[in-house]
């Protein structure tokens, strides 16, 4: 989880054994023959269940809220933020209504 960080360069960190904790106890594993290719690894992201990057995320903020603790004095409770530039929410009639499309110059 780096700014600006592209899929190779996670593979490579992966490559160098960053992330080790994080892979299946494999025959490629223990020998230490994980592929560089970042191809194979953009087919396994497409092909993954919603359900793993929804527990991924799920346990990064309960660790992240652990750390920070108790939320600032004078608000009601924790406080998150999102960029969205990642983040794609369902299309539905009440989150358009909510949050209608912006206008530019051309209306």
């Amino acid at each position: 989880m780096q700014p600006r960080a592209t899929l190779s360069h996670a593979v490579r960190h992966l490559v160098q054994g960053n992330g080790r904790p994080l892979l299946a106890d494999c025959k490629r594993v223990r020998e230490g023959r994980i592929s560089a290719a970042a191809g194979g690894y953009c087919q396994g992201i497409q092909k993954m269940p919603k359900l793993v990057p929804q527990q991924v995320t799920r346990n990064i903020v309960a660790q992240l809220s652990q750390q920070i603790g108790e939320p600032w004095p004078g608000l009601a409770g924790p406080v998150c933020l999102l960029d969205g530039s990642s983040l794609q929410l369902p299309h539905t009639s009440k989150l358009a209504r909510a949050y209608p499309p912006a206008n530019n110059q051309h209306g």
